[in-house]
């Protein structure tokens, strides 16, 4: 029996807007910067809110850019339009490397780069943990809670199979079906919808 109120265009499912939750870019979204991109939300408050794109890999290494930094293969990403030539980072090694920010549990943000270069170059850190980003995303008080209501944002919670994954290509439209519900027609909706 066919359910006349299922709308491909409404889902069912709802999660709150907070530090350490993800926001997934809704495929319908005309702001081109941020098309089929996937956030992990690093700060939440009244003030406003930033976070890091997760899925927008660029072909820089750190390890080129540091004469200090030895041997880490995992690509630099684009963090966001704001601070680009900045470095951030998002990492599994809190009171390790003083000055992390707690994220989630076991996942942290920003500290001493001189600590976590010595715990990368003595191994103690290993790319599967640590993940580099030029710039970030930001929002002003207010701003990303009227982007949501415009319908630019899903907001999920954390996965954290997905913070250092090198699926990139995939991992928007994974992020989606496992939200289950309407999402996973989302999942397959067309780049171009207008080419097809």
């Amino acid at each position: 029996m066919s359910n006349s109120n299922f709308n491909i265009f409404e889902p069912r499912i709802r999660y709150d807007l907070c530090k350490g939750c993800l926001l997934i870019a809704k495929p319908f979204l005309n702001e081109p910067y941020f098309s089929r991109y996937i956030i992990l939300l690093c700060e939440y408050d009244s003030h406003g809110a930033m976070g890091f794109v997760l899925n927008k890999p660029t072909n820089i290494y750190p390890d080129e850019m540091f004469d200090t930094l030895n041997d880490f293969r995992d690509p630099l990403y684009l963090g966001g339009p704001v601070g680009k030539d900045n470095l951030y980072f998002v990492h599994r090694y809190g009171r390790l490397v003083p000055g992390s920010q707690p994220i989630a549990d076991n996942l942290w943000y920003g500290g001493d780069f001189e600590v976590l270069q010595q715990l990368i170059n003595r191994h103690h850190a290993q790319a599967c943990s640590v993940r580099f980003f030029a710039g970030y995303s930001g929002w002003d008080k207010a701003q990303l809670e009227n982007e949501i209501r415009d319908e630019s944002w899903i907001v999920a919670p954390l996965d954290n199979s997905i913070i250092f994954s090198h699926l990139h290509a995939e991992v928007w439209s994974e992020s989606l079906r496992r939200l289950g519900d309407v999402y996973r027609f989302w999942a397959n909706f067309p780049l171009y919808p207008q080419l097809n």
